[in-house]
């Protein structure tokens, strides 16, 4: 609940990879704390910060939007779309879970999708 991790698959923080952008993965938790609880609350132009290792290392980004919520975590495809389609200027994604909880598989139903810019490190 309380660690932000990258999508292996994908570049890290100031990187791009074969046009994509670096993607950031965390929880959210209802009436508890998840490290993106909050994230739905974001408005453009908020700035994020990520620490490296080392502590004078770091990287600023800018909210670009609104959140993009209820995409679906059964709908893959939805999902994929969204980050397809990332804004032109986007240099990060963060990801997190969210909407109702589905019982049946202990599990959000949705997902939320905020889109950043770097601007400076």
């Amino acid at each position: 609940m309380y660690q932000v991790a990258w999508w292996s698959d994908g570049p890290r923080a100031g990187e791009h990879k074969d046009g994509q952008i670096p993607i950031l993965l965390g929880h959210t938790q209802i009436n508890g704390y998840g490290v993106f609880n909050d994230i739905g609350n974001l408005k453009s132009g908020q700035i994020l910060t990520i620490a490296a290792a080392d502590p004078h290392k770091v990287q600023r980004y800018k909210v670009l939007g609104k959140p993009i919520g209820k995409i679906r975590k059964d709908d893959a495809t939805a999902l994929l779309n969204v980050l397809q389609h990332a804004p032109k200027e986007a240099d990060l994604a963060v990801i997190t879970c969210s909407g109702g909880v589905d019982a049946s598989i202990v599990s959000h139903k949705d997902n939320t999708v905020v889109f950043f810019t770097l601007i400076g490190s």
